[in-house]
């Protein structure tokens, strides 16, 4: 990630008559990665460079929670806490798992069964011949394997011992009983093969595809999110600094109010001030008074708004945040017509929606050939044995004296063909919704990113605008206050010069945190972010 530097001295030093109240009201403005801006920062004197407009995020009073955090501080625990990066990560973890799961079709089935009958009955009259007792014992070891070309191979193995006992009847000699064994055995290797519907792997591997493509967009869809996240913990980050420096500002401006009252006192004492112009030094002290109480409840919210976001904890002695040192970066070169390319390219959100577009592609694949009848071939064939005795069997099968072989056609077609045109349509309709969503993206893309780049552009235009109205409205002050003491100009008139000075600097502040925010979005877009 490439890193400038935004850099000119803003920092208005405003002396006053005897105690001098000085204050500094500058935001720090980093990079565009302000993700970045916590790892690496370049020196703000490097050879080459322009002079850098430095701003910096004064220290309130009665704020100090602690030590700084930088952002990498913060940024480093959202990667370990934030609720949001581990819903995502289990998203990829549930979508990887079911990837998995469909590459079940390639495992080989392993099957047996075991199966013992025994049958007893009397012999019944007339019949000559008839079994009245019986015992079967059926072993059958299978392994199977679906195939890519949509078909399945089988090695069936099966083996049958019987034990009959059957009745005779001679009508000379009467009945009389004679007893069998039994051992038949047989290897089969068989082939089933769809050869119209269900054949191809666009059919036997839908669902593995399917969830490839998922497995690709959950990943994906982590990273755009990821990417949101550290968005907005950088904008909160800053949002937090800018509170902080709207708090010391407006601290500040309170104590030059304070001093004016004390001017104002001495003046009354000696004659020289009506009193009458207390009154409106005092109103402004209050106003000025409910002002800071105002934004030291929202250093407060911004610093939770951070919290809740990197899944910091929250309590008693875990609420307000100290922002990090400032860090000074120079303008950034931001081409609208590269960037537009840069984020279509490589925006996570798009690529995202574009594996889940294959995944439509893939259901229009299957259901098109679910629209095709049903034909399906089997064949089969293996050695075969039969004789009294295991042995026997065995022996017969290994010199291959007998065989099995089987072959079939089923042929099978729905009238109407209702369901399978549905889920057609219904397949195609998805492609739709996927293809326009994926343009809607771009849009959405390509407008956030004008936005963006618009507003980077015209913030760092009013911070130096600002810039130069802190140092006008500091003359100004200083004029005002000549005024008053040729008593040409009444508190009124200086306290409302201070109110300019005060806005102005907020508003430079303002503008750094929003040029902060611009960049941040612009990197987000591009997936530079991370």
């Amino acid at each position: 990630m490439s890193l400038r530097r935004l850099s000119r001295p803003t920092s208005v030093a405003r002396a006053r008559s005897s105690s001098e109240a000085c204050f500094r009201a500058r935001c720090v403005v980093s990079c565009s990665a302000v993700c970045a801006a916590a790892l690496f920062v370049l020196p703000s004197d490097a050879a080459g460079e322009p002079p850098a407009a430095e701003v910096e995020v004064p220290e309130p009073e009665g704020a100090r929670a602690g030590d700084p955090v930088t952002l990498g501080t913060v940024l480093q625990t959202a990667v370990r806490r934030s609720p949001a990066l581990e819903l995502a990560r289990i998203d990829v973890d549930i979508a990887d798992a079911r990837a998995l799961e469909a590459t079940g079709i390639d495992d080989w089935l392993v099957s047996a069964t075991a199966e013992w009958r025994s049958t007893r009955m009397e012999p019944v009259e007339g019949d000559f011949v008839q079994t009245t007792e019986s015992d079967v014992v059926d072993i059958d070891l299978g392994l199977a394997r679906e195939l890519p070309s949509g078909g399945t191979f089988s090695l069936i193995g099966g083996s049958s011992f019987s034990q009959t006992t059957s009745a005779i009847q001679d009508p000379e000699e009467g009945v009389f009983e004679t007893e069998s064994e039994a051992v038949r055995a047989s290897i089969l290797a068989r082939l089933d093969q769809p050869l119209l519907g269900g054949r191809g792997r666009a059919a036997a591997r839908a669902d593995v595809r399917r969830a490839e493509a998922d497995l690709t967009a959950a990943e994906l869809e982590m990273r755009a999110d990821a990417s949101e996240i550290v968005r907005d913990i950088i904008q909160a980050y800053w949002e937090l600094g800018y509170a902080r420096s709207n708090l010391a500002i407006r601290q500040s401006s309170l104590e030059l109010a304070r001093e004016r009252r004390r001017i104002t006192d001495a003046g009354v004492e000696e004659g020289a001030v009506a009193p009458s112009e207390l009154l409106a030094v005092d109103q402004v002290i209050a106003t000025r008074e409910e002002e800071v109480e105002a934004a030291r409840l929202t250093v407060t919210q911004r610093a939770l708004d951070l919290r809740r976001l990197a899944g910091m904890p929250v309590g008693p002695r875990d609420i307000d945040i100290v922002v990090g040192a400032p860090v000074a970066v120079r303008e950034r070169e931001l081409p609208l017509e590269e960037l537009l390319t840069e984020a279509h390219a490589h925006s996570p959100e798009i690529a995202a929606l574009r594996a889940r577009g294959e995944g439509a592609e893939i259901d229009v694949e299957f259901t098109e050939n679910g629209l095709l009848p049903r034909l399906d071939a089997s064949v089969s064939f293996g050695p075969a044995g039969a004789s009294g005795s295991v042995s026997d069997t065995a022996q017969q099968i290994a010199r291959l004296e007998g065989y099995e072989v089987g072959a079939s056609l089923t042929y099978e077609h729905a009238l109407g063909r209702s369901a399978a045109r549905g889920a057609h349509a219904a397949a195609r309709g998805g492609l739709a919704q996927a293809t326009i969503g994926i343009a809607e993206a771009q849009l959405q893309v390509s407008a956030a990113m004008v936005e963006a780049v618009r507003s980077a552009e015209t913030a760092y235009q009013r911070m130096e605008a600002s810039a130069r109205a802190i140092e006008f409205a500091e003359q100004n002050i200083e004029a005002e206050e000549a005024r008053f003491e040729l008593g040409r100009a009444t508190n009124f008139d200086v306290l409302e010069r201070q109110d300019e000075f005060m806005e102005a600097e907020l508003r430079h502040a303002r503008a750094g945190v929003d040029y902060l925010a611009a960049l941040a979005q612009v990197e987000t877009l591009t997936g530079e972010v991370l």
